[in-house]
């Protein structure tokens, strides 16, 4: 199985790739569709759920930008599992991935030409 990560311009996790994301893509989605439509911020806050302030900075994108990379890893089996525990690998990956299906990874590639 194959598990994308959105990356920043530096490489580093994005959004639900990133293992301290305490809200999910979806939420700001949603939250930037809101305001998009016209609605104030406290409404935006309050249909989503979330502090005034996230919703602003959300929607102003001085948080949660959209991402400038994707990458695409092989998931660990159990034997590599078994050799990180061991201390033989070292390699942190995030609590949050995202799976997509061969025709979405496909689309995927199409739109962005730096898939790694």
């Amino acid at each position: 199985m194959l598990i994308v990560r959105h990356t920043n311009a530096r490489g580093l996790p994005m959004g639900e790739s990133n293992r301290l994301c305490l809200h999910p893509d979806e939420k700001v989605h949603q939250a930037r569709a809101l305001r998009a439509n016209g609605a104030t911020y406290q409404q935006v806050a309050d249909a989503v759920g979330v502090p005034l302030s996230t919703a602003w900075r959300w929607c102003v994108g001085k948080t949660r930008k959209p991402p400038t990379s994707i990458r695409i890893a092989r998931a660990k089996t159990p034997s590599q599992s078994n050799r990180q525990r061991q201390g033989r690998q070292t390699a942190s990956w995030p609590a949050h991935t995202v799976s997509y299906t061969d025709a979405e990874l496909e689309a995927l590639r199409n739109l962005h030409g730096d898939i790694a």
